[in-house]
C-alpha cells in the first residue's frame, strides 16, 4: 500500500460480500484522501505459484480504460496494477 500511497488508519466493518471459487471474501471499505473508496479484503487465499503468477485479463467492467487487459501476474508492475484496479473497482460496490 505504500508503494500506492495509500494509508490504512480505521477500517469499518464489511460492506460486501463476494462468492469465489474459495469461498466467500468480505471486504471493507478505506476511503482515500482523494475520497475514492478503496476495497481490503479481510481474508486472503492462497494459490498455487503457477495460478499466482498466470497472466490474466481483466473484464471490461472492472478495466474500462481500453488498451490490453491482459496482465502477467509474474511482473511486479502487472501484478500491481491488477491489484490498484481490482481493488479501487466500482464494481464491487455494486454488492454492497
Amino acid at each position: 500500500m505504500r508503494v500506492l500511497g495509500l494509508q490504512l488508519d480505521v477500517l469499518s466493518s464489511p460492506v460486501t460480500v463476494v462468492d469465489t471459487q474459495n469461498g466467500s471474501v468480505s471486504f471493507t471499505v478505506v476511503m482515500r484522501p482523494s475520497g475514492r473508496p478503496f476495497f481490503v479484503p479481510t481474508h486472503l487465499w492462497t494459490l498455487d505459484p503457477t495460478r499466482a503468477s498466470a497472466t490474466g485479463t481483466l473484464p471490461c467492467s472492472v478495466y474500462w480504460s481500453g488498451g490490453d487487459a491482459s496482465l502477467d501476474l509474474s511482473d511486479e508492475r502487472d501484478r500491481r496494477l491488477a491489484y490498484l484496479i481490482l481493488l479501487s473497482s466500482p464494481r464491487l460496490r455494486r454488492r454492497s
